[in-house]
């Protein structure tokens, strides 16, 4: 046997198997590099977002003066859940919420951030968990708007393009397909995604939330 070949073939593998480990590599971190810059401008931006809302959905919830996302009974109900739970919080009178409704959210706010902790289990509250991813991507997307119209307008243009250069009817009629394709996705980026779309999870995810103060 030529061992010279054995080991220019082992060498040989051996540079192919580390290519193709390297470039798996560098792919999940490019992956994971991208997530991160989108979560980390969605979290920049919420705080803005949730002031357009008039504050986060689960604050809300718990104000005495809110009448789109609770009533009444069920904000009571809260309230003596979390009474119960939270020993070294009280809850503002409608009255003193009135006085000083910053300090009311503070108290609020507080309130949701400890149930938030409660119900980290992700096998207990599934419900909770799930709308909360939701809740995320529908965030970031509209975190990303600008870059996502941006990208979904320029191949939009250069398939409308790549159709009017296309030599021969078949490859007209893919460019035409592909053209078709982007510009629904541009349509989607531009009319879809919204705050009013982040905020249906946002709503979602405040409502199973407070449904876990039954099991705490």
């Amino acid at each position: 046997m030529d061992v010279s070949w054995v080991l220019a073939d082992t060498v040989a593998a051996w540079r192919y198997a580390s290519g193709t480990v390297a470039s798996l590599v560098a792919t999940v971190g490019l992956v994971t590099l991208v997530e991160q810059l989108v979560r980390e401008q969605g979290k920049r931006k919420e705080p803005g977002l949730w002031a357009s809302w008039g504050g986060a959905p689960a604050t809300r919830m718990l104000r005495h003066r809110e009448t789109e996302l609770s009533t009444p009974v069920k904000r009571a109900h809260y309230h003596q859940k979390i009474k119960r739970l939270v020993r070294d919080i009280r809850i503002p009178t409608a009255a003193e919420e009135e006085d000083d409704p910053k300090a009311a959210d503070q108290v609020y706010e507080r309130c949701v951030e400890f149930l938030k902790t409660r119900t980290r289990d992700r096998t207990r509250f599934r419900l909770i968990f799930e709308e909360n991813v939701n809740y995320g991507f529908c965030r970031n997307l509209w975190a990303m708007w600008p870059a996502g119209l941006a990208i979904a307008a320029l191949g939009t243009a250069a398939s409308v393009y790549l159709t009017s250069v296309a030599p021969g009817r078949d490859l007209r009629i893919g460019a035409t397909l592909v053209a078709v394709v982007n510009a629904g996705f541009l349509a989607w980026w531009l009319f879809r995604i919204n705050r009013a779309l982040v905020f249906v999870p946002a709503r979602a995810w405040s409502e199973r939330l407070f449904e876990a103060l039954d099991e705490l």
